[in-house]
């Protein structure tokens, strides 16, 4: 039977779990499969006269294409809003998260940075007040280079 056999088996495999996979999700559905199938013990007998139950054909295998497409496109419907929403609660709580750690780093750099802003400042305001007296000075000097320049020329011309 080649195929036909393995899906079979696999229809009856999942009759033998369908009480439980009804009540999953297809996140819960996929971990089961992947993890616990492997470990559970199943009556192999049981399984192959239920399989043997089983008759499949190739309008059997499209009608349930078919279907299980249509029910896929539907739960991702159902389940799209539901995880849009949980997405961006999952966002908002990982910047939540986020700012909550580096919150007291950044203040500690805000502070920091005030500081050194106003250590800055008050080194600007001593170097303008140094600016200043130096002006003053050369004007000083200036002055009194005008004044000897004046009085040496008055001395020559005398």
């Amino acid at each position: 039977d080649g195929w036909s056999s393995v899906y079979r088996i696999g229809i009856a495999l999942l009759g033998q779990i369908q009480p439980l996979l009804l009540d999953m999700d297809m996140f819960e559905i996929t971990k089961y499969l992947r993890d616990s199938v492997r470990t559970d013990r199943v009556n192999v007998h049981q399984l192959l006269m239920n399989a043997e139950r089983i008759s499949i054909n190739q309008e059997d295998i499209d009608h349930f294409k078919e279907k299980f497409i249509i029910e896929q496109a539907e739960v991702k419907l159902k389940l799209k809003n539901e995880e849009l929403v949980k997405e961006k609660k999952d966002a908002l709580n990982w910047a939540q998260e986020i700012l909550e750690k580096t919150e007291p780093h950044a203040k500690q750099d805000i502070m920091k940075f005030k500081d050194k802003i106003e250590s800055i400042e008050k080194e600007i305001l001593s170097q303008e007040k140094i600016l200043l007296a130096t002006k003053m000075e050369y004007n000083d000097v200036k002055e009194q280079f005008h004044l000897h320049k004046d009085s040496k020329k008055a001395l020559e011309a005398i």
